[in-house]
């Protein structure tokens, strides 16, 4: 039987899961990590790591994959519901992921409510965000994104971001 890895990483996934940022708010991001003194040269934490995410970080990095993707625990089950009526939709994630690749939309229509509800409104559990980028936290110490970093980091990027913890 596989153990959960002791590893836990944050993304803050965009609100807007289409979002991607161009190179002046990326270096922005930057500046208010390095200014803060959460990140070195290396884009490694550093003393004031623990100002964004309690008890620190290890390593900071942009994430931004090919086609979109679903931040979320890697290790184990998960579950997904409707929004509206609480229906199970843990089998269409993976079809409506494949239509937002070849280019179709987000949206699904409930089969149970008949509703058509973006895949960023589904219920997760555990949590999880679909986007095309996120900024990584990776092997944090604790599970809190201090308010004030947040509120910092959507300043700095004029989006705001959703947390997504990550186990693997």
């Amino acid at each position: 039987m596989p153990h959960a890895s002791h590893k836990l990483s944050l993304f803050l996934v965009p609100a807007d899961p289409e979002w991607i940022p161009d190179a002046v708010t990326q270096e922005r991001i930057l500046e208010l990590l390095s200014s803060k003194g959460a990140i070195d040269g290396e884009l490694r934490g550093a003393g004031g790591a623990n100002l964004f995410v309690e008890g620190g970080f290890y390593r900071f990095r942009f994430d931004r994959p090919e086609k979109p993707v679903m931040y979320g625990n890697r290790q184990g089950g998960y579950r997904v519901y409707c929004p509206v009526c609480g229906s199970n939709l843990a089998v269409e994630v993976g079809k409506v992921l494949k239509q937002w690749n070849e280019g179709g939309g987000r949206d699904f229509l409930c089969g149970s409510c008949a509703q058509n509800v973006p895949l960023e409104d589904w219920r997760f559990q555990p949590s999880a965000r679909p986007g095309r980028f996120a900024l990584v936290f990776s092997r944090v110490e604790g599970i809190v994104l201090r308010k004030e970093a947040s509120a910092w980091l959507s300043t700095a990027a004029q989006m705001d971001f959703v947390p997504v913890w990550s186990r693997g």
